[in-house]
């Protein structure tokens, strides 16, 4: 944690724990988000997945962010607590990255009956090394559900 650091992620403030500049290096690792659909209803198979890269070919130690928000509140994986100011609460993994996919969220079905509309969601991942430098690019989805 470097208290009173403050970045810009996807155009959200995160306090806490944060990325040293918030400029990516895309040098060092990819992400990209993968998920089945951007919309989502009754009966529709739901996951998440990031796809990571080692661009040097070498693993390289990564803290993996992936930010689930709804509307205007913030989760962070691994835990998903919610994170609200002042101190937002930032989680992250600490991963090796190599080339591969991860799961983050297993598949689920929606249920047949489902009527809830939510139209604001998004989610996005970025990679900072362990010294809070930004090595990745960052990668955002805009996602819905509804009947």
């Amino acid at each position: 944690m470097k208290p009173g650091m403050i970045c810009l992620l996807t155009g959200w403030l995160i306090v806490s724990a944060c990325l040293a500049d918030g400029i990516p290096k895309t040098d060092s690792v990819t992400v990209d988000i993968q998920m089945p659909a951007i919309y989502f209803g009754a009966g529709d198979e739901f996951w998440l997945h990031i796809e990571t890269r080692s661009l040097s070919g070498n693993p390289i130690d990564c803290r993996l962010f992936v930010i689930l928000r709804i509307y205007d509140s913030f989760f962070m994986y691994p835990s998903w607590r919610a994170s609200y100011p002042p101190g937002y609460n930032a989680d992250w993994a600490d991963v090796i990255i190599d080339d591969e996919i991860r799961v983050i969220l297993d598949t689920v079905t929606f249920p047949d009956d489902w009527t809830i509309v939510i139209d604001d969601l998004q989610f996005a991942t970025a990679c900072a090394s362990p010294s809070w430098e930004l090595i990745s690019n960052i990668d955002r989805v805009d996602w819905s559900v509804g009947p």
